[in-house]
């Protein structure tokens, strides 16, 4: 699991494996993601429909329809490229997980899959592990 921590956005690595892609037209395994995650603004529902809006649009004036999931996940991308973030998604409640969220550095949203504790604990994604104080975090919700 990668702990969150404030520091520099990783850049050198993903410009050098974007750079092999367009030299040669093969990538390689994407590098493994140790660099720490920097605090990024989250924009609003307003911005994020505005920016998926011009998204579709400009794909449709050359012919292109996107699926909804894989131009969510474009603007997505984008927008965590320049320091943005979408806005999380509501907590899934359902299995009676923590509420906690946090988002990695390509802008991917992850819930707590602990129950509900003590935050000060910490909190586990899977991937993830991060506290309420690191950048990015939302923490739990009252439940």
């Amino acid at each position: 699991m990668r702990a969150a921590k404030p520091g520099p956005p990783e850049t050198d690595r993903r410009t050098d494996f974007n750079q092999e892609i367009t030299m040669t037209g093969q990538p390689t395994a994407l590098p493994e993601d140790d660099e720490p995650t920097t605090l990024r603004r989250i924009v609003t529902a307003d911005e994020y429909d505005t920016a998926y809006s011009r998204a579709a649009a400009a794909a449709q004036a050359v012919g292109v329809t996107v699926p909804h999931p894989a131009l969510h996940d474009a603007v997505r991308g984008v927008l965590a490229a320049v320091g943005l973030l979408t806005p999380p998604p509501e907590p899934d409640t359902t299995d009676g997980t923590c509420t906690a969220q946090f988002a990695d550095d390509e802008g991917q949203w992850w819930q707590c899959e602990m129950e509900p504790h003590d935050p000060s604990e910490g909190h586990d994604g899977g991937d993830w592990g991060w506290g309420d104080d690191a950048p990015n975090a939302v923490p739990a919700s009252r439940q």
